[in-house]
């Protein structure tokens, strides 16, 4: 009898230890409702009230304080949908808050140490953006397309959204800014007189994750050949309007990489 009255305590703090993990990670947000707010309010056709934004800054860090509190546990109780959208957000509010620790600033490319510094406390740990993107994120989840989803602050990236991702509507999402950033001309452009395929320098950053998704695209006869060129006519075939999708199943084209502005994504700075 002795002996099971001491058992009982220790099975309870088993017990204990056992589910503390997923209640905390039931009490994550993930409509990600902080964030949402302040994009909604201060984000407009991918530029970025920098100046308002500041006004709201408290807000932001408080974001990022729930961020961190997020232990590499929990995480890891999350679905796939949701570790994905909280990294994509996390990314982007960690960029917004470095452009707002240096604002007014010209450039992300202005700020020392922009993608090494580990400024960023997430999962238990300190990270840097180049961490979270190239460590994390293409490693484990495999998903192309995040590169139209994660925005560097700079003019040459795909425009931020007025919006937080969500698990419940990811799939939705990304296929939407992949669209979005595909047909855009400022960024990307079939040019059918020359056939030529101008494209955002990202497709060749990046070249690898697009080759793992469209390398092995059928190409028209004496198209290049090389998986980085199937895997980018891949992409633009699976995003394109029909008319110029259907021109690029038939004939070759060349493509061309368009230098990327690094301009900071600021209202206020707009042309």
């Amino acid at each position: 009898m002795p002996i099971i009255q001491r058992q009982k305590p220790i099975l309870a703090c088993i017990f204990v230890l056992f589910v503390a993990s997923p209640l905390a990670a039931d009490s994550f947000d993930h409509t990600h409702a902080l964030l949402n707010e302040l994009l909604v309010r201060h984000v407009s056709d991918g530029r970025v009230n920098y100046k308002d934004l500041a006004e709201d800054r408290q807000q932001l860090q408080n974001y990022l304080t729930v961020l961190g509190e997020v232990s590499n546990d929990d995480f890891h109780i999350f679905t796939h949908n949701q570790q994905l959208a909280l990294l994509i957000n996390a990314y982007n509010a960690f960029t917004l808050e470095l452009i707002l620790r240096h604002y007014p600033v010209a450039s992300i490319q202005d700020i020392p140490g922009n993608w090494t510094e580990p400024l960023w406390f997430l999962l238990g740990r300190n990270f840097n953006l180049n961490d979270i993107e190239n460590k994390i994120i293409r490693p484990r989840y495999h998903e192309p397309r995040i590169h139209f989803a994660l925005v560097c602050a700079a003019n040459g990236c795909p425009p931020l959204q007025s919006e937080a991702y969500i698990a419940d509507k990811l799939e939705e999402q990304l296929a939407a800014v992949s669209r979005s950033y595909a047909r855009d001309r400022s960024f990307n452009r079939l040019d059918k007189k020359s056939a030529t395929l101008y494209v955002s320098k990202i497709f060749e950053w990046y070249q690898d994750d697009f080759i793992a998704a469209w390398g092995e695209t059928e190409l028209p006869k004496n198209s290049d050949s090389s998986l980085s060129h199937r895997g980018v006519v891949g992409f633009f075939l699976a995003q394109l309007k029909e008319n110029e999708a259907d021109f690029l199943r038939r004939q070759p084209v060349t493509i061309r990489y368009l230098e990327y502005d690094w301009g900071l994504n600021d209202s206020d700075q707009e042309d």
